[in-house]
């Protein structure tokens, strides 16, 4: 009974973090300033910390058929190109405690691991990132995080 107990109590904590999430709320956040959690990007001793905006990159490769990724992606159409489109995703955080997040996920060329639409998506989400700040102001330093590429 109790491991029942258990078990549903981890699942209630779960719905509710998602609700919280949906409605705007922050379950969690990067705790102090960017000076304390990244040192080297302190300004001077008596300043504001710098904005900054975090941004993730990744492209998964499509599945066609068994197995996937660009294994199964190599699967050529009646053309001989590869049938299944690889998709970019572009996300960046919007507040300086990494809690608000907006994405552009785009659609591209088989197998191509750059992203083709980078500009375009970093762009906007720039628009994003001024829209939700005072004074429409960018962020001064920017971070970004690409997940790895095999080749």
């Amino acid at each position: 009974r109790e491991q029942n107990m258990s078990k549903l109590g981890r699942k209630m904590a779960g719905v509710s973090l998602k609700v919280t999430a949906k409605l705007g709320g922050e379950c969690w956040a990067i705790s102090g300033t960017i000076d304390q959690w990244c040192p080297a990007l302190a300004g001077a001793p008596g300043t504001r910390p710098p904005r900054v905006m975090l941004l993730g990159v990744d492209v998964s490769h499509g599945m066609s058929g068994q197995g996937g990724g660009k294994a199964a992606a190599a699967i050529a159409d009646a053309s001989g190109r590869p049938a299944t489109p690889s998709i970019a995703a572009v996300v960046a955080t919007m507040n300086p405690s990494c809690t608000r997040y907006a994405c552009r996920i785009m659609k591209q060329s088989p197998l191509t691991e750059f992203v083709e639409k980078m500009q375009d998506a970093v762009y906007s989400l720039l628009g994003c990132w001024a829209n939700n700040h005072a004074e429409m102001k960018l962020p001064e330093i920017i971070i970004v995080y690409r997940d790895g590429i095999s080749e």
